[in-house]
């Protein structure tokens, strides 16, 4: 680190963090005054070593030291980290200017964590940061075009990928979806769905399963019941207003995007020769894919078979007696015999 003092920081940075292991969850244990008194001490240790990274900036290994102790904390102090947290990632969100796709893999993970273990309570520590976030990880990933490839720097490329999948796979599976369509955040949405939409014809399997969740999840969250109107049209406004908790109830116009993107694609993927459904991989994606024509067939009922039998299926050159097929398994099989229907679609598709 190039400084004795900051040799001396780092030392007590990882004690204070070491230390922590010997201490259970609050909601494991009962609560006791000496067990209060401990944590008193972690948050009094955590003000403190939150002044590190801007004392000494540009330290690397002190930053990972406070991302550890931060770490910890979440599983010592329980709820008592919360008020912590606002400040505590503002601090540690990597700068513009010495950007490692390291640093900010490690803030994804942290930021994990936390939405995981305080889901909706996050909702305005994460509506707030989530463009400065955002903005960081499309500035390196928009340096893939240089990159050789097999080299290191392209697989560590690919790895941050994934992570910021994770990252709206966490958001969406916490009760944080209305951060990506609250009025701060909502003019980035259509860039995020279009990076998904790409991730989901990756070659990475596993980067294109997450793809696939992060989708069905979309769906279930906005896709607004239609009462049998016309294909899009919203019957409800999204309920997100900017910093507030609220319960979405739908997204205006997302039907559009499912019925011209989403649901192409999920038959396009699958459709592909090299598609193995034997695969276990690529079984797990033909799940999340079953999951969306599902969700949506619930939501919007036959207006989406009208869709399909009307629209998608003749681009698709579905002779009508296997349209027929399809539609009625769609609309009545439980969700694993439709699961097991598409291989059987796919077949009758390819003998057609």
């Amino acid at each position: 680190m190039g400084s004795p003092r900051g040799n001396h920081v780092s030392m007590s940075t990882s004690g204070d963090g070491i230390t922590t292991n010997g201490t259970l969850s609050p909601s494991r244990i009962p609560q006791t005054p000496g067990l209060a008194q401990s944590r008193g001490f972690f948050l009094k240790a955590l003000e403190s070593i939150l002044r590190i990274p801007a004392v000494i900036p540009q330290s690397n290994e002190l930053r990972e030291k406070v991302l550890f102790y931060m770490h910890r904390m979440v599983e010592c102090v329980g709820s008592g980290l919360l008020p912590y947290l606002h400040t505590a990632l503002s601090i540690l969100l990597p700068t513009t200017l010495t950007l490692r796709i390291k640093d900010i893999q490690d803030y994804i993970t942290l930021i994990n964590q936390l939405m995981m273990r305080y889901k909706d309570a996050m909702f305005a520590i994460v509506n707030d940061l989530f463009l400065g976030l955002i903005e960081r990880i499309f500035k390196v990933l928009n340096t893939t075009s240089t990159l050789t490839p097999n080299s290191e720097e392209q697989r560590e490329m690919v790895e941050l990928q994934k992570h910021y999948y994770l990252f709206l796979q966490a958001m969406l599976t916490n009760s944080l979806s209305h951060v990506l369509t609250s009025s701060t955040n909502i003019t980035t949405l259509e860039r995020v769905l279009s990076t998904v939409l790409q991730g989901c014809n990756s070659d990475d399997q596993n980067l294109q399963k997450v793809c696939f969740v992060v989708l069905r999840r979309m769906v279930e969250e906005w896709c607004i019941p239609t009462n049998n109107g016309s294909n899009g049209t919203p019957a409800q406004n999204n309920m997100s207003n900017g910093n507030n908790h609220v319960e979405n109830r739908g997204l205006e116009g997302f039907n559009k995007v499912i019925y011209q993107q989403i649901i192409p694609l999920t038959f396009s993927v699958p459709l592909k020769p090299n598609f193995d459904f034997n695969d276990s991989i690529n079984n797990t994606i033909l799940g999340e894919i079953t999951k969306i024509h599902k969700s949506t067939v619930t939501k919007c009922g036959s207006d989406f078979l009208v869709f399909l039998n009307q629209q998608f299926f003749p681009t698709l050159l579905i002779p009508p007696t296997i349209a027929e097929q399809f539609l009625a398994q769609i609309e009545k099989s439980p969700l694993k015999q439709y699961h097991d229907y598409f291989k059987t679609f796919k077949r009758l598709k390819k003998g057609s």
